[in-house]
């Protein structure tokens, strides 16, 4: 009867001990799991960022080209204008000179 009761308890030991291998690998599983989630989160986030600066960079470079554009807009405007003037001024002398 002792060594009925060894033998099952020996075989109980056994049961138990697969059943912590069996958690101690499913443990690994998950804890490998959530290292290739952490990883691909952190470069889904990486990708992230340098989309947010690729597109900060474009902003900041249309919003030069821009600035630029204006003032460029604003010395052909000076210069049409003054253009004009000359132009009127001629028109009034060369009108004076007809009647003069």
């Amino acid at each position: 009867d002792l060594e009925n009761q060894r033998s099952s308890q020996a075989a109980e030991i056994q049961r138990l001990n697969e059943q912590v291998n069996k958690r101690d690998e499913t443990i690994l599983s998950y804890t490998e799991q959530v290292k290739e989630l952490a990883d691909e989160l952190v470069e889904t986030r990486d990708q992230s960022e340098q989309v947010v600066q690729q597109w900060q960079e474009r902003t900041d470079q249309l919003e030069t080209n821009i600035t630029e554009l204006e003032e460029t807009m604003a010395e052909q405007q000076n210069s049409a204008t003054e253009a004009i003037s000359q132009w009127e001024e001629r028109c009034s002398a060369l009108h004076e000179q007809i009647q003069g």
